[in-house]
């Protein structure tokens, strides 16, 4: 191994993860979708996220959003049957004009107010200027999750009108270090039959009789990352990479949680390859050195790694996942951070379905 001596880093850099549109998975990072997810949002009393949306369309875009808590029920303890996710839901409306971004602090929401200002430079803050797209309630602390928005037409009914897209960012609230990633948009397709069960992927059947509505979500993704070091190292050399899995299935009308089972296998940089599994449920920021002892350098012996990430087992569906890795002396107050698309394999050979309420659906 390569002695940690001559490792130490001034920065840390922060690797957030999502998918491009591969090996059939139809979702995008760049480009509107109907459906768009940003799978990690946190408000708690060291961080606060903002959300960017924009309408890339040359017409109107309304949609209706999700907040999904899937904070811990008990947070200081581990997960498990006794300990489960809250997953408890806010749900609101957008209405945006043809190509406007819209922006908002997730603590603090947004109200409608006509005398909002022109977002124009030198400024300190755009939080609240511009057009606003409707209420947006705010989310108090203690929440972990995601938010789901999905397009609807002017009558409120599911619509693949694919003009969404949008970045959240995470501010450090001591330190104002930033964590920026593009949202996950899924591709809606011709066949969207405008119903209350949306369907990502899969083939016709007595659920989803139109087939897809909704570019397949990833059953699989392939991440580079360096294997972990001991943080507390006298030298300061530290690395860390943490995962937030999402099962792509919702049901908003019962609010019963999906579960995924994954199944990782990790190459290093000599071809050997080592093998490991969680189970998650609803909503998870998992520690890879806390999934298994092979993510440590100590243990498998490499600096590198490439993990194939699996839903496996009798899983049905798919999942979204972001990719957070830190390297170095991390101060928080010399954090940088990139982003990066790593590869997802394929897609979730049935259908992931996301349940709304009835009311939502004329």
């Amino acid at each position: 191994m390569t002695p940690r001596g001559g490792r130490r880093l001034a920065l840390a850099a922060w690797l957030v993860a999502v998918a491009p549109a591969l090996g059939g998975a139809q979702t995008t990072t760049s480009e509107g979708a109907a459906l768009l997810v940003f799978p990690k949002v946190v408000v708690d009393d060291q961080w606060d996220t903002a959300i960017q949306l924009t309408n890339t369309a040359n017409r109107p875009a309304r949609a209706i959003c999700y907040y999904v808590n899937g904070a811990l029920t008990f947070p200081d303890l581990p997960p498990g049957p006794t300990n489960p996710p809250l997953w408890t839901q806010v749900d609101f409306r957008l209405s945006l004009v043809r190509q406007q971004p819209t922006q908002w602090v997730v603590s603090r929401g947004r109200v409608v107010d006509d005398a909002d200002q022109v977002c124009r430079a030198p400024f300190t803050t755009c939080s609240g200027s511009g057009l606003d797209p409707g209420v947006i309630p705010p989310v108090e602390g203690g929440f972990s999750g995601e938010l789901l928005c999905y397009e609807v037409d002017a009558s409120g009914a599911p619509w693949s009108g694919n003009a969404l897209i949008g970045h959240a960012t995470l501010t450090h609230r001591a330190t104002g270090a930033l964590l920026k990633y593009p949202a996950v948009g899924s591709v809606g397709l011709p066949s969207n039959d405008a119903d209350g069960t949306l369907c990502l992927g899969g083939e016709a059947s007595e659920v989803c009789p139109s087939g897809a509505e909704y570019g397949g979500c990833p059953r699989s993704w392939t991440v580079s990352h360096p294997s972990d070091f001991d943080e507390r190292a006298s030298d300061g050399d530290a690395s860390a990479t943490r995962l937030v899995v999402a099962p792509c299935t919702h049901d908003f009308v019962t609010q019963e949680p999906q579960s995924v089972q994954l199944s990782f296998l990790a190459t290093n940089e000599f071809e050997q390859r080592f093998s490991a599994a969680a189970r998650v449920s609803c909503w998870t920021d998992l520690v890879l050195a806390e999934v298994a002892q092979i993510f440590d350098r100590d243990v498998i012996g490499a600096d590198w790694l490439q993990t194939e990430i699996r839903a496996a087992g009798q899983t049905p569906g798919g999942f979204r996942l972001v990719q957070q890795t830190a390297r170095g002396a991390a101060e928080p107050a010399r954090l940088s951070v990139v982003a990066t698309v790593p590869p997802q394999l394929d897609a979730a050979p049935q259908a992931d379905l996301v349940r709304v309420p009835e009311e939502s659906v004329p």
